[in-house]
């Protein structure tokens, strides 16, 4: 499993999004990604979330950004902590790594309360020509609270 799965699990228990349409399925190591493309349209809004997941985690290896240049040494695998005043993801030191941890934690918060059907996600269904979801990234709750917190 990758880290975004272990952190998936740890919000939420249940392992069936990785069967879900054509991005969520990606979360598992043994999706067939011979149908799966960048491409793909996103069959529902967790489907369309966890795209939105994944191109917030590339754009971090963008140039200009905080895990740019791309190398080894940013890892996936990071501290996380639910219970830490500064956040959870604020035990890692490296900021790249730190942050990868951030969005991972965002996303799984968000996608963890999503009621959804199970699409399984196949050829026909990841090639279909139809418009993107949208998703509204600023529903998605902040990472620490706002305002006095002792």
């Amino acid at each position: 499993m990758t880290a975004m799965v272990d952190i998936l699990v740890a919000t939420n228990n249940d392992l069936s999004m990785t069967n879900h349409g054509c991005f969520a399925s990606r979360l598992s190591q043994h999706a067939p990604f011979e149908w799966q493309t960048p491409s793909s349209t996103p069959v529902d809004e967790v489907d369309q979330l966890v795209k939105n997941w994944f191109d917030e985690k590339n754009d971090l290896k963008t140039n200009g950004n905080v895990c740019y240049p791309s190398s080894s040494s940013h890892s996936d695998f990071y501290i996380l902590d639910e219970n830490s005043l500064m956040g959870p993801c604020s035990l890692n030191i490296n900021s790249c790594v730190q942050k990868i941890c951030e969005v991972d934690f965002r996303y799984a918060k968000a996608l963890s309360k999503l009621d959804y059907s199970l699409i399984s996600g196949n050829e026909k269904v990841c090639g279909a020509e139809k418009p993107l979801l949208d998703v509204d990234l600023d529903e998605l709750e902040p990472l620490l609270p706002v305002g006095d917190v002792l």
